[in-house]
């Protein structure tokens, strides 16, 4: 199919007055000069099958406007333009030919050569693919994918998936996911889906400078049922049956490292998670979780070997006094988690499970494994990781099948907590975490990375510090870790984090630079001080500085927003808690 787009009478006249007076016209050369005066007069689009002529003009039409002039904004606009039409998603190659064009107002302003011609050439998509795959899961489980997939189905770039989900456990699930690119901004996808028959969703997801950001929409009905041997304790059973929720989801990610499994060159890693429930059903809570991963390369002193970093946290806030449902709850353990050394989510509060009876031993000997306790989660975590990455001793060549290997050092720790008696609604202090419950560990081991998307680790790891209850795997152990990164949102190593908090909490508002938002800056603080008073009277030249107590120190934190005026001063909206204080004088300011 062939389009065509003629210039509008406004553009020929403005062409006109711009050369007038220009009697040495530039010549067509092969590099032509940034500078030098050119136009669009016509764009063809070649190729075209199912795809609609409107969603492929509002991609292209920007060369027909004012604002090319020059030949260097037209190569730079026909490369954006190749940029939207590749994001719709809906084509699997696109050429751009330029050639010189005859237009009889250029003609007689004597601009024969300054017009241009652009073709777009373009294959289509299969209209439907499908396929099966197998997924493993940290929890062991291996799943039968039977996965569909219809492109473009009324000509407006849209998706429609469907997978089916088979698994070991007698697992099934099946999603139903719509989603399309948007016409005014094809980089911006929007979706639509069931997950199962009890949850459905819709997101949006819009990439923003460096960043990438998802805002999703859930309503979903859930199910927790109790084991079928009876085992369950009453912690467990009191927490089990139906629940609905209803809540926002924001993700900002943002990653420049050259791998997400195995990073060598350097790079930064932050993926900031915000949830908040309770816009319906009966599960209120707010939900935040953080990660940051940095890598440092050892070259040229050690070259192939770098340092990675890792740090993760997540709180967890209930809004009704009902506390945090078990299925929200944080959990850490295994590999996924980054705390190696333990078994997967086998960490923190549990309760034991019932006891067997004699008959039900035997039957428990053939059966699979089960776990002795059972555990609840909590409301707060943090895990921390340092490794170590290096190629194989004794390897002279690279580029060969052993630069997949490497080897791996590293050091986890992690704790969590959770709050047994219930936190009261919308308390937003940060949870303590005792030093006697953080879990370590560390290791060797060799991993192996396929593609960029996963890697396989063979690690002989020792748990150093673990709690009662706690389910540990030392020794040797084979663990899969996938990545979790999209590597759509790039930003440099050397920009500033906290530009990318900014934009977290005020986008997609902030976008732009040099404006009224520029005034604006988020705000985090941690307060401590201390006043004591001699009430007995202190000698006559005692200069001696006095003690000041630990347990009298007052401690606080929040996070706000403040606006600067002119230099001379600021004014501060904050959201403070008061962490530590002293009875029976102090007089607290808490919230806003």
């Amino acid at each position: 199919m062939l389009l065509q787009w003629s210039r509008q009478k406004a553009i020929h006249k403005r062409v006109e007055e711009q050369f007038k007076s220009n009697n040495n016209m530039p010549t067509a050369k092969l590099n032509p000069d940034p500078e030098m005066h050119a136009f669009v007069e016509r764009v063809h689009v070649k190729g075209l099958r199912r795809t609609r002529d409107q969603l492929v003009h509002s991609q292209v039409r920007r060369l027909l406007s004012d604002r090319v002039a020059t030949w260097g904004q037209l190569v730079l606009e026909i490369q954006a333009a190749k940029r939207r039409l590749q994001a719709l998603g809906v084509f699997t190659r696109v050429d751009v030919t330029i050639d010189t064009a005859k237009s009889p107002v250029a003609e007689r302003a004597g601009l024969a050569n300054a017009a241009y011609e652009v073709v777009f050439e373009v294959q289509e998509c299969k209209q439907m693919q499908y396929g099966v795959r197998t997924m493993a899961g940290m929890d062991g489980t291996v799943s039968l994918v039977l996965n569909g997939n219809l492109r473009n189905l009324t000509g407006n770039a849209e998706r429609l998936i469907f997978d089916y989900q088979i698994g070991t456990r007698d697992s099934k699930s099946h999603f139903l996911t719509l989603a399309r690119a948007l016409a005014m901004y094809p980089f911006a996808k929007a979706s639509a889906g069931l997950e199962s028959h009890s949850s459905c969703f819709a997101s949006f997801s819009l990439p923003l400078g460096p960043t990438e950001q998802l805002l999703r929409a859930e309503l979903s009905w859930r199910q927790l049922l109790a084991s079928q041997d009876g085992r369950a304790p009453l912690a467990v059973r009191e927490l089990c049956g139906h629940s609905i929720k209803c809540g926002l989801k924001h993700v900002l990610e943002a990653d420049s490292r050259d791998s997400a499994t195995v990073p060598m060159s350097g790079g930064l890693m932050m993926r900031l998670t915000s949830e908040l429930a309770g816009f319906g059903g009966d599960v209120r809570h707010l939900r935040l979780g953080a990660k940051l991963s940095r890598s440092l390369p050892l070259a040229p002193l050690f070259p192939a070997a770098s340092i990675h970093l890792t740090a993760a946290c997540g709180h967890a806030v209930p809004m009704n006094g009902g506390g945090i449902p078990l299925a929200d709850r944080f959990t850490i353990g295994g590999l996924s988690s980054g705390l190696r050394g333990f078994d997967i989510n086998c960490v923190g509060p549990s309760v034991p499970r019932a006891a067997l009876s004699a008959g039900e031993e035997q039957q428990q000997q053939a059966a699979p494994e089960v776990p002795s306790r059972c555990y609840l989660g909590g409301e707060s975590f943090f895990t921390a990781g340092a490794h170590l990455y290096c190629p194989l001793p004794l390897v002279t060549r690279r580029g060969n099948f052993f630069d997949l290997f490497r080897l791996h050092a590293f050091a986890n720790a992690g704790c969590l907590v959770s709050n047994a008696g219930g936190a009261p609604v919308g308390d937003w202090r940060l949870p303590r975490f005792p030093r006697d419950e953080v879990r370590l560990s560390y290791g060797i081991g060799i991993l192996l990375a396929v593609g960029g998307l996963a890697r396989f680790e063979l690690n002989y790891t020792v748990p150093q510090a673990a709690c009662a209850g706690d389910k540990l795997a030392p020794g040797v152990g084979l663990g899969i870790h996938t990545a979790t990164t999209s590597s759509l949102a790039k930003f440099g190593p050397r920009q500033r984090i906290e530009r990318l908090i900014i934009c977290h909490c005020l986008s997609p508002l902030v976008t732009r630079r040099g404006n009224f938002f520029d005034l604006f800056r988020l705000h985090a603080f941690a307060n401590a001080g201390c006043l004591v008073s001699n009430a007995g009277g202190a000698p006559v030249g005692d200069w001696r500085l006095p003690r000041f107590p630990r347990d009298e120190v007052r401690l606080s934190y929040g996070i706000g927003i403040l606006l600067a005026v002119g230099g001379l001063a600021r004014f501060e909206l904050n959201y403070t808690v008061p962490q530590a204080a002293c009875a029976g004088g102090d007089k607290l300011a808490p919230a806003l």
